[in-house]
Protein backbone atom coordinates (compact mmCIF):
# COMPACT_ATOMS: atom_id res chain seq x y z
CA UNK A 1 0.00 0.00 0.00
CA UNK A 2 0.60 3.45 0.29
CA UNK A 3 2.40 5.38 2.94
CA UNK A 4 0.90 8.64 4.08
CA UNK A 5 4.94 10.18 3.30
CA UNK A 6 4.66 8.80 -0.55
CA UNK A 7 0.70 10.20 -0.27
CA UNK A 8 2.05 13.54 1.10
CA UNK A 9 4.64 13.72 -1.20
CA UNK A 10 2.83 13.22 -4.45
CA UNK A 11 -0.13 15.09 -2.85
CA UNK A 12 2.53 18.39 -2.43
CA UNK A 13 4.10 17.09 -6.03
CA UNK A 14 0.70 17.16 -7.63
CA UNK A 15 -0.50 20.46 -6.35
CA UNK A 16 2.07 22.03 -7.43
CA UNK A 17 1.70 20.85 -11.64
CA UNK A 18 -2.06 22.04 -10.87
CA UNK A 19 -3.31 19.16 -10.04
CA UNK A 20 -5.49 17.23 -7.90
CA UNK A 21 -4.46 15.18 -4.81
CA UNK A 22 -7.00 12.56 -6.22
CA UNK A 23 -5.03 12.52 -9.70
CA UNK A 24 -1.68 12.67 -7.65
CA UNK A 25 -2.87 9.22 -6.16
CA UNK A 26 -4.03 7.72 -9.48
CA UNK A 27 -0.69 8.49 -10.92
CA UNK A 28 1.27 7.41 -8.14
CA UNK A 29 -0.54 4.26 -8.12
CA UNK A 30 0.01 3.75 -12.13
CA UNK A 31 3.49 4.33 -11.70
CA UNK A 32 4.15 2.29 -9.32
CA UNK A 33 1.88 -0.75 -10.14
CA UNK A 34 3.18 -3.78 -11.41
CA UNK A 35 6.12 -1.75 -13.02
CA UNK A 36 8.74 -3.72 -11.47
CA UNK A 37 8.15 -7.07 -10.27
CA UNK A 38 9.11 -8.10 -6.57
CA UNK A 39 12.39 -10.43 -7.82
CA UNK A 40 13.47 -7.19 -9.70
CA UNK A 41 12.54 -5.31 -6.82
CA UNK A 42 14.36 -7.40 -4.65
CA UNK A 43 17.23 -7.75 -7.16
CA UNK A 44 17.90 -3.85 -7.05
CA UNK A 45 17.79 -3.64 -3.45
CA UNK A 46 20.37 -6.15 -2.96
CA UNK A 47 22.80 -4.33 -5.78
CA UNK A 48 22.25 -0.98 -3.86
CA UNK A 49 23.39 -3.00 -0.48
CA UNK A 50 26.04 -4.39 -2.48
CA UNK A 51 27.53 -0.67 -3.44
CA UNK A 52 25.61 -0.68 -6.91
CA UNK A 53 23.21 2.00 -6.10
CA UNK A 54 24.78 4.50 -9.07
CA UNK A 55 23.58 1.76 -11.35
CA UNK A 56 20.01 3.42 -10.39
CA UNK A 57 20.65 7.10 -9.71
CA UNK A 58 17.51 9.45 -11.15
CA UNK A 59 14.99 6.07 -11.70
CA UNK A 60 12.80 8.02 -9.09
CA UNK A 61 12.34 11.00 -11.60
CA UNK A 62 12.18 9.04 -14.88
CA UNK A 63 8.72 8.02 -15.65
CA UNK A 64 6.33 7.73 -18.69
CA UNK A 65 8.47 5.86 -21.52
CA UNK A 66 11.24 5.52 -19.27
CA UNK A 67 9.30 2.99 -17.10
CA UNK A 68 9.79 0.38 -20.18
CA UNK A 69 13.60 0.83 -20.31
CA UNK A 70 13.80 0.62 -16.56
CA UNK A 71 11.60 -2.73 -16.56
CA UNK A 72 13.95 -4.02 -19.62
CA UNK A 73 17.05 -3.53 -17.53
CA UNK A 74 15.63 -4.86 -14.39
CA UNK A 75 14.84 -8.12 -16.32
CA UNK A 76 18.09 -8.14 -17.77
CA UNK A 77 20.07 -8.09 -14.30
CA UNK A 78 17.60 -11.02 -13.26
CA UNK A 79 18.92 -12.51 -16.12
CA UNK A 80 22.19 -11.79 -15.43
CA UNK A 81 21.70 -13.11 -11.50
CA UNK A 82 20.72 -16.23 -12.52
CA UNK A 83 23.70 -16.55 -14.75
CA UNK A 84 26.49 -16.30 -12.35
CA UNK A 85 27.17 -18.96 -9.37
CA UNK A 86 25.97 -17.06 -6.37
CA UNK A 87 24.71 -14.21 -8.25
CA UNK A 88 25.54 -10.75 -8.97
CA UNK A 89 26.08 -10.69 -5.13
CA UNK A 90 28.60 -13.15 -5.69
CA UNK A 91 30.46 -11.82 -8.68
CA UNK A 92 30.11 -8.23 -7.60
CA UNK A 93 32.60 -9.94 -4.18
CA UNK A 94 34.46 -12.15 -6.38
CA UNK A 95 35.22 -9.20 -8.21
CA UNK A 96 36.60 -6.81 -5.44
CA UNK A 97 38.40 -9.81 -4.36
CA UNK A 98 40.11 -10.16 -7.83
CA UNK A 99 40.68 -6.63 -7.63
CA UNK A 100 42.24 -6.22 -4.25
CA UNK A 101 44.33 -9.34 -4.96
CA UNK A 102 45.48 -7.26 -8.46
CA UNK A 103 46.18 -4.48 -6.34
CA UNK A 104 48.60 -6.37 -4.04
CA UNK A 105 50.27 -7.86 -6.94
CA UNK A 106 49.20 -10.95 -5.75
CA UNK A 107 49.22 -13.58 -8.81
CA UNK A 108 45.70 -14.75 -9.56
CA UNK A 109 47.16 -17.85 -11.52
CA UNK A 110 49.04 -19.31 -9.29
CA UNK A 111 49.43 -23.07 -9.16
CA UNK A 112 48.20 -23.02 -13.49
CA UNK A 113 50.20 -24.24 -15.70
CA UNK A 114 49.64 -22.84 -19.14
CA UNK A 115 49.33 -25.87 -21.92
CA UNK A 116 49.21 -24.82 -25.66
CA UNK A 117 45.80 -26.12 -27.46
CA UNK A 118 47.18 -29.06 -30.14
CA UNK A 119 46.10 -27.11 -33.64
CA UNK A 120 47.32 -27.18 -37.23
CA UNK A 121 49.21 -24.77 -39.27
CA UNK A 122 47.30 -23.79 -42.43
CA UNK A 123 48.41 -22.05 -45.39
CA UNK A 124 46.16 -19.53 -46.90
CA UNK A 125 44.75 -21.07 -50.33
CA UNK A 126 46.58 -24.53 -50.23
CA UNK A 127 44.00 -28.13 -50.29
CA UNK A 128 43.65 -28.30 -46.86
CA UNK A 129 42.77 -24.78 -45.93
CA UNK A 130 40.73 -25.15 -48.70
CA UNK A 131 38.79 -28.12 -47.18
CA UNK A 132 38.67 -27.14 -43.83
CA UNK A 133 37.23 -23.96 -44.65
CA UNK A 134 34.14 -25.56 -46.58
CA UNK A 135 33.61 -27.41 -43.22
CA UNK A 136 33.85 -24.25 -40.91
CA UNK A 137 31.59 -22.48 -43.10
CA UNK A 138 29.02 -25.58 -42.44
CA UNK A 139 29.05 -24.75 -38.69
CA UNK A 140 29.88 -20.97 -38.65
CA UNK A 141 25.99 -19.66 -38.31
CA UNK A 142 25.83 -21.77 -34.79
CA UNK A 143 29.57 -20.68 -33.75
CA UNK A 144 30.60 -17.99 -30.87
CA UNK A 145 33.47 -16.59 -30.78
CA UNK A 146 35.08 -14.97 -27.37
CA UNK A 147 37.99 -12.52 -26.93
CA UNK A 148 39.24 -12.56 -23.67
CA UNK A 149 40.74 -9.84 -21.83
CA UNK A 150 41.59 -8.74 -19.06
CA UNK A 151 43.76 -10.81 -17.16
CA UNK A 152 41.82 -10.85 -12.88
CA UNK A 153 41.53 -14.55 -13.44
CA UNK A 154 37.92 -14.24 -13.78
Amino acid sequence: GMSQINLKKYALGGAALGISIAAAFKLYEYLHSETLSASETKLIEQLKADGQSHLFDGWDTMKGDMDAKKKKFAQQLVKLDGQYPGGLSAYIANARKLLKLSKEGANTFEGFKPQQPSGMSLSLGDKKFIEMEKEGMKVIGKTAYCIVAGGLGE
